[in-house]
């Protein structure tokens, strides 16, 4: 497992269904292969050069990946796990869709790194991921991490488990010294709100 390693959880998805199921052959054969899971073996399985790919993060990995291609309304789609250093990095995805498949099959994210503060998504509408908030605690060298739909969730579990002090009018860091206070050793406390990256929304659009 690499270090600082940030969770992906990937949904990728097309109205063409052929398209689609040519592409996740391919995810999924990289996905199936000991030797070949990571995205730098998916760009050369579509005809890449590694002269091409220099640029590219040879350990970013696919961790995961469905076994059937599902529908929803009128799309099709599969979900997938990778696993990157520091950041999401999905803007390599993006780059192979846009090339190989004329952004004709698009990716919705949702990124999880605590300890470098990433909790992201670009599911705007809250299609895949309708977590709003993540709360992270350990104790005693146990861990805990819960994920909540809406602020009102998120403050009756903290209230009832963790401190009848917190208040609507307390910011995340004074929640969590307020938790802190309760909790005995070896202990830590994140709560987060997830962010939206708009940024890939616009890149999408382009």
């Amino acid at each position: 497992m690499m270090a600082n390693e940030c969770n992906n959880m990937v949904w990728f998805y097309s109205r063409d269904k052929k398209l689609l199921q040519s592409f996740f052959n391919k995810f999924r054969a990289c996905h199936d292969d000991l030797y070949a899971s990571y995205i730098y073996q998916l760009f050369l399985a579509h005809g890449y050069k590694e002269a091409e790919l220099q640029e590219l993060d040879r350990g970013d990995m696919i961790v995961d990946c469905d076994g059937i291609i599902s529908k929803q309304d009128s799309f099709y789609f599969f979900q997938a796990e990778t696993e990157t250093a520091w950041t999401p990095n999905v803007e390599s995805l993006q780059k192979l869709l846009c090339e190989r498949y004329a952004d004709k099959i698009k990716l919705i994210y949702f990124a999880d790194a605590s300890e470098d503060g990433i909790y992201i998504t670009n599911d705007y509408n809250g299609v895949f991921v309708n977590e709003q908030y993540k709360l992270d605690y350990a104790e005693d060298g146990e861990s805990t991490v819960e994920y909540f739909k809406t602020y009102d969730d998120l403050m009756e579990y903290i209230r009832y488990f963790l401190s009848k002090t917190v208040s609507n009018l307390d910011d995340f860091p004074t929640m969590e010294r307020k938790i802190m206070r309760n909790l005995k050793a070896d202990a830590y406390c994140y709560i987060t709100h997830v962010k939206y990256d708009y940024e890939l929304k616009e890149r999408s659009a382009a």
